[in-house]
């Protein structure tokens, strides 16, 4: 949950569009996966490899489950529920895809005292698999947020008063942490 709002569940609706441009409902309501305590409110999308569909890519709130949802003509399904190596600890922040769709990264600041964590994961664009890359500690503040270079070499993650950058393409990214 963030400030208190628990995600348990994603539900899905579909309209038609009449020729007097007005919407009739055909169904809403409709449970996409399975209900989960708690899904990380931050959900992603990046386009399938195919070209044509797209996925949508959550975590569980804490903990080392992920999501990966298709969204595709016939409508979206959860398409796989798989586990990565790192153990997230739900906080305030962001979720997102690089530019490519091949990495996706997720911050979460706890507290002052705690700290942020920011994971970075590389992702199949074709099978919807997410794997685990890094984890990143740095100092927290609030509305914290990443961002990936145009040409994914570098990442990028703030706590309000710092900004720093990590080098995807060095040997050991972690080492790689400028401010």
């Amino acid at each position: 949950s963030v400030l208190g709002f628990p995600v348990d569940r994603f539900l899905e609706a579909r309209l038609r569009m009449n020729s007097e441009a007005t919407f009739e409902p055909l169904y809403k309501d409709s449970l996409i996966g399975h209900q989960h305590d708690y899904y990380s409110p931050h959900l992603v999308a990046t386009r399938h490899a195919n070209g044509r569909d797209w996925w949508i890519v959550t975590f569980e709130r804490d903990g080392n489950k992920y999501f990966s949802f298709l969204l595709e003509p016939a409508g979206i399904r959860l398409m796989r529920e798989g586990t990565v190596d790192i153990e997230m600890e739900g906080g305030l922040g962001q979720t997102a895809f690089s530019n490519s769709g091949n990495f996706i990264a997720r911050s979460d600041a706890l507290t002052i005292d705690a700290g942020q964590y920011i994971y970075l994961f590389s992702f199949d664009r074709c099978t919807g698999v997410v794997e685990s890359k890094e984890r990143f500690h740095t100092s927290s503040g609030y509305f914290t947020g990443i961002a990936f270079s145009p040409n994914e070499r570098y990442l990028y993650g703030d706590n309000n008063t710092h900004l720093w950058q990590w080098d995807l393409q060095a040997d050991d990214i972690a080492m790689s942490q400028t401010l």
